[in-house]
C-alpha cells in the first residue's frame, strides 16, 4: 500500500515538473532557409480579399534575421533574434515592435511601446504604448495545420504628432498566437479604434534543419 502512494506520488511529480517544463518557452533558434507564408485579411471589408506574403530568412547574425519577401513591394524585412519587428514594409520601427521578451511564460506581462515616421509623411510620427500579456497555451486551428500556441495580447494606444496635426490617439490591440513548433506565429489579429481590423494566418511553412 505504501509503495503504491509513494509511486502515485513520484508519478505526479513527474507529471507536474512536465507540465512546468512546457509553461516556460525559450527564444526561438532561427535558420537560413526557414519559410513561413500567411494570408493577410483585411476582416473589416470583405472586399478587398486576401493576399499572400511569404518570408524566407537570409541572414542569421548577432544583431538579428533578415528575412526575403514575396507578396510586398517592400523588402527586406529585419526582426531581433527574438523575432521582434525591426523593419516592416519599408517602415523603420524605433527601438522595435515588440511582442516577445523570452523566456515567456503565462502570467508574464512587458512593456512594448515603439515609434515609427510615416513613410507617407515624414514630418509625421506615428507612436503607439504598449503592453504586452502572455494569457496560456491554446490549440490553434489553421491552414498550415493545428498547433499548440502560446497567446499573448498587446493592449494599448496609438497616436500621432506632427506639423498641423496635434497630437490624436486611439485603442489598439494585437492577439499573436506563438508556437515553438514553427519558430513564429501562426495567428495575429489587429484591432484598431477608427481603422480596419486584419488578421494574419499561416498557411504554410518550411524550417530548415
Amino acid at each position: 500500500m505504501r509503495m503504491c502512494a509513494i509511486g502515485g506520488l513520484t508519478l505526479m511529480l513527474v507529471s507536474w515538473a512536465s507540465a512546468q517544463a512546457q509553461e516556460v518557452t525559450s527564444p526561438p533558434a532561427f535558420k537560413v532557409g526557414d519559410t513561413w507564408t500567411y494570408t493577410r485579411s483585411d476582416e473589416m471589408n470583405p472586399r478587398a480579399g486576401t493576399r499572400k506574403v511569404t518570408e524566407t530568412v537570409t541572414t542569421v547574425s548577432d544583431a538579428g534575421i533578415e528575412t526575403s519577401v514575396e507578396g510586398m513591394k517592400a523588402g527586406p524585412h529585419r526582426y531581433t533574434k527574438e523575432g521582434n519587428t525591426l523593419r516592416y514594409g519599408g517602415t523603420d520601427y524605433e527601438p522595435m515592435v515588440r511582442y516577445y521578451a523570452f523566456p515567456l511564460s503565462p502570467g508574464k506581462t512587458f512593456e512594448a511601446s515603439f515609434s515609427h515616421v510615416e513613410s507617407r509623411n515624414i514630418h509625421n510620427t506615428v507612436y503607439q504604448t504598449r503592453q504586452v500579456r502572455v494569457v496560456g497555451w491554446e490549440t490553434v486551428k489553421t491552414p498550415a495545420g493545428e498547433f499548440k500556441a502560446l497567446k499573448l495580447v498587446a493592449t494599448g494606444e496609438s497616436g500621432e504628432s506632427g506639423i498641423g496635426r496635434g497630437r490624436s490617439r486611439r485603442a489598439t490591440e494585437v492577439t499573436v498566437w506563438y508556437s515553438p513548433d514553427v519558430r513564429w506565429f501562426v495567428r495575429k489579429e489587429y484591432k484598431r479604434a477608427g481603422a480596419r481590423d486584419e488578421t494574419q494566418e499561416l498557411i504554410s511553412y518550411k524550417l530548415a534543419q
